[in-house]
């Protein structure tokens, strides 16, 4: 697991108080990306009580958050995956089947929409599952009630039964249901089946109805011990406000019509329902309540989830209302005085009176703030901490040129043919942004506009592929994202073992990672995504594309009859593979660490009593198979039952008969050398095992870990790497087949230090050991490329995205009618990004700056729009400016390299490099060594056109992005900031004069000095 820095430390201890013996409620504010998952991951191993177990309900607003966050709580119980997947993941489920217990921890992940019936408006019917539990329920007791259900339904005259009947006996969850019932119906006293009739005759839903009895299953499951929460994590949970202030909602008014008071009822109807099962998961149902910890690194603007703010008409009333809610009952009673500081504080920043009075009365209302603020909030924020910029800026110039001027005269002569003003005010901020509108921008109100306009464009993407219609792509594609690098089917690695050669050798001074872009419209992901991807499929197939169907993957196919040499490549190899051990030295050539290698063998096989002498030459795979089983009739049935595949079945039956080598020639062990060290089988087997992942233990086979091993080997790897778009990368000018030419790239390319960093990130950022690891490689892998729509030659064609990929619309071709057009998911997306395989740039908007992990391989960012505000900005940033960044970790390289090399024998050099960088001394709260070191940064790109608004917005912003960046943890971001541009403050001015929350950093005397 992540260890903690002192900053986090100090921030656990301050939850772990508030949460034990204070109001039981804390919120953890930290700037984005400071790790406050792992913060509160540590907060719930030191709540757990001794001897006794613990339950956490992990609940975030999004599927996407809930799968990259889960684990790391997940981790907490020692359980793998799947025995954590055994249990519900919802809590109208858990009752039935709940998540299982593990080292006293049971987690169970949450979002509001599939847990809170009635979160949001409309129908709520869940899972089938979920209805047949109800159903079941149901039938028992209410005879009366399950007749007038069947009537509704057969109204209703859906194809599709509402309710199923199961064999499941449901009978001891029937008490519970039956109490939920009640209150979910308001049925207080008297007999329940005749209210629940009389509440279904007047609404007529049996939709409605079953998002009632699904609020009753959850309302039960958090009556019982083993289903309700000890520790309640509520992630971004500014994004749903109403959890923790429910909307009071508003009943009809007399004067609307029948139906619009009965949808008036109804919805307040569901509004007491939401507050039932709120104040149960709050407060607790019948006992102790829990503990609540919030995480948000924007806590201050509540919304609710029509998008409104909490007490909109109050400038502080979210932020009053929070504090209100974290103080738990103390609250009311402190709303006066809370108020009473916030207004002093602004007022205090309103002011122009004279300046040390100004900012006496400042330091005055901040230290009232802090003082109730901190027993509840804790804020670490790097502008407070550190002086320098997190980021190497770069605002590349653009220009406009004529052909950009003839897209805009399309675009703006199809829409005024419309007539419409509300479309025509679109044309100049879409032209501006979204690459070849009339050929991308598909969904959009203008779109039917485009589609009529009496003339296709003269400049399209094909005539303009050499000089791109678009200012801010000219750049992207010129200055940005390399073409040759974008080819590559792996980035190099930070930590080398060897000197690269081939392909990564270009320009290897230049550290090369991956891009992550963010635009304000949806188009531009698809666009950017489709435009960068397009050369490389060109370049497949030799030619421009014209229609041609390309086929994802035209080698590594294994023949109809026997395919000796590919399976071996691909085999684990147990104990082959452990032979040799890559020489690690930067210094060094390929071909220096062949030759160690060749001698590392001799020396394995002379240990095994074979002979060596010269004699003809054998097929290396003949080799590897006569000294891997050959003889050893056990090993050979666990080896070819581990590696059993339908296509593959003749050749593993040679295998198996292959008689033992008693004699080997120096040729053959200079070949089968060379073979281990680049084939992907033998390098997949001694990364995992650097890993504590062996597919041997001591003599013996580990049959499952081998299966998976060559599951991942064979099936996602050889997919992967067979996708005809690497040919230029893999055999350049080679003549070799691609095959051979594969082997030489893995070793040009690093591939064995590269797997050994992803290993390294995996079980250190994402918690993942033994056979999680093999998985998550696999997820990291894309097995096809995702498809969008762009208009071409007057007709919409899909087009392929793969090196470069959108994050959200991207749509990937399946193998049957069910797959058929399906979304290529988001956390697929994100996952393999967080790989240095494809894609090497990730298209987004807002739905990727927030609450998501980019940072593994990535280290630019690029504003394709300047965000709306400073928020948003440092939300961008935040995705990449993480722990244990690529960043991070070439400073880590700089610092460490030599030693690591040494010390790292057959263990993982980057774990060892890891170890280093925890033993080296801490630099103050340890923010700089982990997050911002010094010598590394990311980048982050913007565009500026001379003499445009984004000039002057992105001039103001640049000018004054230390104050935006202190000024977002403040209540009052924009007073201020106005202010410290008042005064003309220094940096330590504004530091002195910004709220500080954090529990381990305290002002300077000389800052505080200074100010006053």
């Amino acid at each position: 697991m992540t260890r903690l820095q002192l900053f986090q430390r100090a921030t656990v201890d301050a939850a772990v108080s508030a949460l034990s013996t204070g109001s039981r409620r804390f919120l953890v504010a930290d700037e984005v990306g400071l790790g406050k998952t792992i913060v509160a991951r540590a907060v719930a191993e030191r709540l757990k009580p001794s001897g006794h177990s613990l339950n956490i309900f992990y609940l975030c607003p999004s599927l996407e958050i809930a799968a990259q966050n889960r684990d790391k709580f997940a981790a907490l119980t020692g359980l793998t995956r799947t025995e954590q997947s055994a249990g519900a993941d919802r809590l109208s489920l858990s009752l039935w089947s709940p998540p299982p217990s593990g080292n006293g921890f049971r987690v169970l992940s949450l979002t509001p929409e599939t847990s809170l019936p009635c979160w949001k408006p409309g129908a709520r019917t869940g899972r089938k599952q979920e209805r047949s539990l109800i159903w079941n329920l149901i039938r028992r007791g209410y005879p009366d009630l399950v007749r007038d259900l069947r009537m509704l339904e057969s109204n209703r005259g859906a194809k599709t039964p509402l309710f199923e009947a199961s064999s499941d006996d449901v009978s001891p969850l029937a008490s519970s249901f039956d109490q939920a019932l009640r209150a979910i119906f308001n049925c207080d006293g008297g007999h329940l089946e005749p209210e629940m009739r009389s509440w279904l005759e007047w609404t007529k839903d049996p939709l409605e109805f079953v998002a009632r009895c699904r609020s009753a299953l959850v309302l039960a499951a958090l009556s019982r011990k083993r289903t309700s929460p000890d520790l309640l994590i509520l992630d971004e949970f500014h994004r749903y406000a109403d959890l923790i202030v429910p909307s009071r909602g508003n009943l009809s008014k007399k004067s609307a019509s029948i139906e619009q008071q009965r949808a008036g009822k109804i919805l307040a109807d569901r509004q007491r329902v939401h507050k039932i099962l709120i104040d149960a998961l709050l407060n607790g149902n019948g006992g102790r309540s829990p503990a609540v910890l919030l995480l948000s690194a924007t806590p201050y603007k509540l919304s609710r989830l029509d998008g409104s703010q909490i007490n909109p008409g109050q400038r502080y009333g979210s932020l009053i209302e929070l504090v209100k809610f974290l103080y738990g009952p103390e609250g009311d009673s402190l709303a006066r005085r809370v108020t009473e500081s916030i207004s002093a504080y602004h007022r205090a920043l309103a002011s122009r009176e004279e300046v040390d009075q100004a900012k006496q009365r400042i330091l005055l209302a901040k230290r009232q703030l802090e003082a109730i603020f901190k027993p509840v909030i804790a804020r670490t924020e790097r502008a407070l901490a550190l002086t320098d910029d997190q980021f190497v800026r770069c605002a590349l110039p653009t220009s406009i040129e004529s052909a950009d001027i003839e897209v805009f005269r399309h675009l703006a002569t199809s829409v005024a043919a419309v007539k419409n003003d509300r479309l025509r005010s679109w044309t100049t901020p879409l032209w501006s942004s979204v690459p070849y509108p009339a050929q991308t921008l598909h969904g959009y109100g203008v779109w039917k506009a485009l589609l009529r306009a009496r003339r296709r464009p003269r400049i399209t993407i094909e005539n303009s592929r050499a000089r791109p219609a678009h200012p801010q792509f000219r750049q992207l594609s010129n200055s940005v994202v390399d073409a040759k690098l974008l080819q590559l089917p792996w980035l190099k690695p930070s930590l080398p073992w060897w000197t690269l050669e081939g392909a990564w050798a270009e320009n290897q001074s230049r550290n090369c990672g991956k891009v992550l872009l963010f635009s304000k419209f949806r188009a531009v992901p698809t666009a950017v995504s489709a435009l960068l991807s397009l050369p490389i499929d060109e370049a497949s197939i030799g030619s421009k594309l014209r229609g041609v169907k390309v086929k994802t993957q035209s080698y590594l196919r294994p023949n109809v009859g026997l395919n000796h040499g590919l399976l071996a490549m691909f085999a684990p190899w147990p104990s082959l593979s452990a032979a040799i051990e890559p020489k690690k030295d930067p210094a060094l050539g390929i071909s220096s660490i062949v030759r160690d290698a060749a001698k590392q063998l001799r020396v394995w096989i002379e240990q095994r009593g074979i002979e060596i002498k010269n004699g003809p030459s054998r097929p290396t795979w003949k080799v590897a198979v006569a000294l891997e089983i050959g003889g050893n009739s056990q090993i050979a049935r666990e080896l070819t039952r581990s590696l059993r595949i339908p296509a593959l079945l003749s050749t593993l039956d040679v295998w198996s008969k292959t008689p033992q080598i008693t004699q080997i020639s120096t040729i053959e062990i200079e070949r089968l050398a060379e073979f281990l060290l680049s084939a992907p089988g033998p390098i997949v087997a001694r990364s995992l095992a650097r890993h504590g992942v062996a597919l041997k233990v001591r003599e013996n086979l580990d049959e499952k870990i081998v299966q998976k091993a060559f599951d991942f080997c064979w099936t996602k790897l050889r997919t992967y790497l067979g996708q005809r778009y690497f040919e230029r990368a893999v055999v350049g000018r080679s003549r070799k087949r691609y095959p051979q030419s594969l082997m030489m790239a893995l070793t040009k390319g690093g591939f064995e230090a590269v797997l050994d960093e992803q290993l390294a990130l995996l079980r250190t950022l994402g918690d993942k050991k033994g056979s999680e690891l093999i998985v998550e490689l696999g997820n990291g892998l894309l097995d096809r490329p995702g498809l969008v729509r762009l208009r071409r030659r007057g007709s919409d064609s899909p087009v392929r995205v793969h090196a470069a990929a959108p994050f959200s619309g991207g749509e990937r071709r399946g193998g049957g009618h069910d797959r058929k057009d399906e979304k290529l998911r988001s956390d697929t997306l994100r996952r393999a990004f967080n790989s240095p395989f494809w894609p090497h740039v990730l298209s987004t908007t807002s739905i990727g700056q927030e609450g998501l992990d980019f940072h593994y391989w990535c280290d630019m960012i690029v504003h394709w729009d300047l965000p709306v505000g400073p928020v948003e900005f440092e939300q961008r940033e935040g995705r990449v400016s993480r722990y244990s960044s690529l960043t991070v970790r070439r400073a880590f390289v700089a610092q460490h390299s030599p030693s690591v090399y040494k010390a790292a024998s057959r263990n993982s050099p980057f774990i060892e490099l890891f170890e280093r960088a925890h033993l080296a001394p801490d630099d103050g709260i340890g923010l700089q060594k982990w997050w911002t070191p010094a010598s590394e940064k990311p980048t982050s790109i913007t565009f500026n056109m001379d003499f445009s608004v984004r000039a002057r917005r992105l001039k103001r912003l640049q000018d004054d992005l230390m104050f935006y960046r202190l000024g977002i943890g403040q209540p009052d971001p924009e007073a201020f900031i106005n202010f410290l541009k008042h005064i003309d403050a220094s940096p330590d001015i504004a530091r002195g004069l910004a709220l500080n929350l954090s529990p381990s950093m305290t002002e300077s005397l000389s800052v505080r000095r200074e100010v006053q």
